[in-house]
């Protein structure tokens, strides 16, 4: 029997428009990944996209804003009547000489406390709704980092062929000076240990890609992304940015939002402290019969509680305690979204100077001293270790203005996410 009624309810589900529209949703939802994953190219906008459809942090966040719509509903509702049944005056030698009563009794709530009940859970539920925007800002700046590291590992795989070229270059002289006897065997071993190093580089680089790679699946849900489909560039233009630099400002974050829905959720909460001090009263309505006569009666009653010891004092200052917390709360979150704000603007400033320096001088140095180290050493007018100290600090130039160029992306990133422009708007540009 239980069984066939757990399958009636699950078939009364399945045909209620809820479940219609929640498996449309899903199906939407499967489709659209479908489709992305299926894509020859992979942007960051998809990205994003995958991370609204499966990112558990932000499903959590949604989830918390239905449950406080549920509590705002709960809220709203009056307390129940209650029947009670009675039998009064039961004569011990004879059962029909009693009087049998049914009383209607309804709770009056007064005070108001009901209403204020109804605006704290509305103002719950809208620092919850803050809390998503916030939430979804902080996973696509994640991602958005994830996807530049990714971008960054592979460029940097092709700059350390294209330097373990030069580096078997440079082998092949050594090992041939050496057996003309033009050169000692250390030069070899030198030479050798240099191709060694970049391809642990290489290896290193290979184990940090699979990590972004693991955690970028776990923002999406456990959602795979082919690494060799996404697309994008690490060069930027920084046009944009200066907006940010010099009018970027965190006052509409959704972390401050949330904050002041605190703030508003605690005063609520002390009017329905305050309105608790006034006692509900309790009206009753009895239909009875006296069976001995055999006459009928109604009594109505009044119920009114007398608040001499305890009228919510603790509950008022605990109250008062909590929006004083919630104020100096808000202020915390302005105080460090200003300070992550400002850090951002330097990160972004420093990497854009260093990258400015390195493109225009260093890069072009470091590419003239290894030339000149290669033709000087082929030729015998340089020593190995010139060579050497060449080839490394173009590695290092090579390998570093790679970095640079992701850090000023990381940074544009930071600026976009704490100032809710571009992609971390609530609406939303689609990012490059």
């Amino acid at each position: 029997m239980t069984r066939k009624l757990l399958l009636l309810a699950l078939l009364l589900f399945a045909t209620t428009p809820a479940a219609h529209a929640q498996a449309a949703t899903g199906g939407a939802a499967e489709e659209t990944f479908c489709s992305i994953l299926d894509q020859e190219e992979i942007t960051l906008a998809d990205l994003f996209r995958l991370a609204e459809l499966a990112n558990p942090a932000l499903a959590a966040a949604e989830s918390r804003v239905q449950a406080w719509a549920g509590r705002v509903r709960q809220a709203g509702l009056y307390a129940n009547p209650v029947i009670e049944f009675e039998v009064e005056e039961l004569s011990t030698r004879d059962s029909s000489d009693r009087k049998d009563k049914v009383s209607l009794v309804q709770p009056l709530i007064l005070g108001r406390r009901r209403g204020a009940a109804v605006a704290a859970a509305h103002a719950e539920q809208a620092a919850a709704a803050h809390t998503v925007h916030s939430v979804r800002r902080d996973v696509f700046l994640r991602i958005h980092t994830l996807w530049a590291e990714q971008l960054y590992f592979r460029e940097a795989h092709a700059a350390l062929g294209e330097l373990l070229r030069v580096a078997n270059h440079t082998l092949g002289i050594a090992q041939t000076r050496f057996d003309v006897r033009a050169a000692p065997e250390s030069q070899v071993t030198k030479a050798l240990l240099e191709v060694y190093e970049l391809e642990m580089t290489q290896r290193r680089l290979v184990q940090e890609q699979a990590n972004g790679s693991a955690e970028t699946s776990s923002l999406l849900g456990g959602v795979r992304v082919p690494l060799d489909r996404l697309v994008g560039t690490l060069d930027r233009d920084s046009g944009a940015t200066c907006d940010l630099l010099r009018d970027g400002a965190v006052d509409d974050h959704p972390a401050l939002h949330a904050a002041q829905g605190e703030i508003d959720a605690a005063a609520a909460m002390l009017r329905q402290a305050k309105a608790a001090r006034i006692p509900d009263l309790g009206i009753s309505l009895t239909y009875g019969s006296y069976r001995a006569i055999d006459e009928g009666f109604v009594e109505a009653g009044l119920t009114v509680p007398l608040p001499l010891f305890n009228r919510h004092q603790g509950r008022v200052a605990e109250t008062q305690s909590l929006v004083a917390e919630a104020q100096h709360l808000a202020r915390i979150v302005h105080n460090k979204l200003k300070i992550a704000l400002e850090a951002a603007r330097q990160r972004y400033l420093t990497a854009r100077d260093q990258l400015h320096a390195t493109v225009s001088r260093i890069v072009p140095a470091a590419e003239r001293g290894l030339t000149q180290a290669q033709e000087g050493y082929r030729v015998g007018h340089l020593p190995f270790l010139e060579l050497i100290d060449a080839q490394r600090t173009l590695a290092r130039v090579r390998l570093r203005t790679l970095e640079i160029k992701k850090d000023l992306i990381v940074a544009e990133a930071e600026l976009m996410s704490l100032t809710g422009t571009g992609p971390y708007g609530e609406c939303g540009e689609a990012p490059w």
